[in-house]
């Protein structure tokens, strides 16, 4: 309800409001019936670059979320009893093992990627401790672009836009 919204955008300090959507076929039909510039939230990741054609003409501001894909791009040893569907478990494996060998680090790479994308505004992260607080501070300090490293690159196309790239999913693969 847009009239609930804007009462509530006069009577408090409310800088934004706008929708937490997955898919941009959802982002589209929300422009279509509102005029009005509004704030998303949306997922990206090192799989899930679905929202690559959004217009920042359209909106007010575009929070990225879903950086880590819940954790797991973080990981940096592979452990199979993993409560996770068998395509994601094999794409983790090939993942941690490609940066094993070119000696990368998924926060940076993850961070890396997070940076390149030209339509964000803000970064939206969860942290479970102090240290991986640090650790991203730290990162995002160097601003170091691996992202554009031709075999990651390459791995990672193969990858774009499959089921697990939406964790509500998961159950349903």
């Amino acid at each position: 309800n847009f009239k609930l919204a804007n009462s509530l955008k006069k009577n408090f300090p409310i800088k934004y409001f706008g929708f937490s959507i997955y898919k941009y076929k959802e982002y589209e039909k929300i422009v279509k019936l509102n005029k009005k510039r509004l704030a998303f939230q949306i997922p990206s990741n090192l799989v899930n670059n679905e929202f690559q054609k959004i217009k920042k003409e359209n909106t007010a501001v575009i929070f990225v979320r879903s950086v880590f894909l819940q954790g797991l791009l973080l990981k940096k040893k592979f452990t199979n009893n993993l409560n996770l569907p068998l395509s994601l478990k094999k794409f983790l494996k090939r993942y941690i093992k490609i940066l094993n060998q070119l000696n990368i680090n998924p926060l940076e790479l993850c961070l890396s990627h997070a940076f390149n994308l030209k339509y964000m505004d803000y970064l939206v992260l969860g942290f479970n401790s102090k240290s991986q607080l640090q650790d991203t501070i730290n990162m995002v300090k160097k601003k170091k672009l691996i992202y554009k490293n031709k075999k990651i690159l390459d791995f990672l196309s193969s990858y774009k836009n499959m089921k697990f790239s939406d964790p509500r999913l998961w159950k349903k693969i």
